[in-house]
């Protein structure tokens, strides 16, 4: 079988995690067929400047069974190095999510593209918010 694209997105909660908006979000798009979600490991840095590191099978059962149905916890692509690389800029007192998601849509371009005789040799993203600032300087007031 062949895959979609897999992102690593880390996100920074300044004033802590919103789980059930987050959940809610998550469950939209992996309802749809859009993404899988494949890993979610939450970090946070306490005022002292220690990093904990949460996988969700092993937080408090209340907040894993907001997670149940998304966590695929597969494993296998996330790193103790990737998770310290994802928490380096993490201030103290602050939260961070690693959420590993493949792109279920670009399944059928993945196997087109190497059906072709294609390979794909880089990838690029813009985040959001970059491209939401591109586009209102492109349209009229």
């Amino acid at each position: 079988m062949r895959h979609g694209p897999v992102d690593v997105i880390v996100v920074q909660f300044p004033a802590g995690v919103q789980h059930g908006t987050l959940v809610q979000a998550l469950t939209e798009v992996a309802d749809k067929g859009l993404v899988r979600i494949v890993d979610i490991v939450f970090l946070s840095r306490n005022a002292d400047g220690t990093l904990v590191v949460g996988e969700l099978d092993a937080v408090d059962s209340e907040l894993g069974g907001l997670y149940a149905d998304l966590d695929g916890d597969f494993g296998g692509l996330l790193s103790e190095a990737d998770l310290e690389a994802a928490a380096a800029d993490l201030p103290p007192g602050t939260a961070a999510g690693v959420l590993v998601m493949e792109h279920l849509w670009a399944r059928g371009l993945a196997a087109g593209l190497a059906s072709a005789g294609g390979e794909v040799v880089s990838t690029t993203r813009i985040p959001a918010a970059e491209v939401d600032a591109a586009f209102s300087d492109l349209e009229p007031a």
